[in-house]
């Protein structure tokens, strides 16, 4: 409320001045906008819930596939290819005692040489999961797998 006189020194003229305020319904005015920005920050935190989960979800994919993928070039490395080598082997014994044809041994070497294939691609894939999960952390994991 401002109150008090006023002198105007010209016209010799006094007057006194009051004013009031009164509030007209500003709080029902800004009503909708105030709904408006809480609604704009809930939906900006839903977004960034969505978006954690999708990274985790993410993550979480790409580290169950370079494990699967690790335990495959394993099991090539460690139980197919050795089998396939003294198929091989064998193979080549039998045809050189005149067992088994050149066909046999012909088949014998695709097996192997595939067996070896198949292990490069699982560890070209491998890396490449690898690399896809680092560029997803932000980070090397050397420093994940050693901490």
């Amino acid at each position: 409320m401002v109150r008090g006189v006023r002198d105007d020194r010209g016209s010799g003229d006094q007057a006194l001045v009051l004013g009031l305020g009164l509030p007209l319904g500003s709080a029902r005015r800004s009503a909708p906008a105030q709904a408006s920005a809480q609604a704009q920050a809930e939906a900006t935190h839903w977004a960034q819930q969505t978006a954690r989960l999708s990274a985790q979800a993410l993550v979480t994919t790409a580290w169950a596939e370079l494990d699967a993928l690790h335990q495959a070039f394993e099991q090539i490395r460690d139980a197919l290819e050795p089998q396939s080598e003294a198929v091989l082997r064998a193979t080549a014994e039998g045809y050189r005692q005149g067992r088994y044809s050149l066909l046999e041994l012909t088949t014998a070497q695709q097996e192997r040489l595939a067996w070896q294939q198949r292990r490069i691609a699982v560890a070209t894939e491998y890396h490449q999961t690898r690399i896809e999960l680092e560029r997803l952390l932000g980070r090397s994991l050397d420093q994940e797998i050693a901490g």
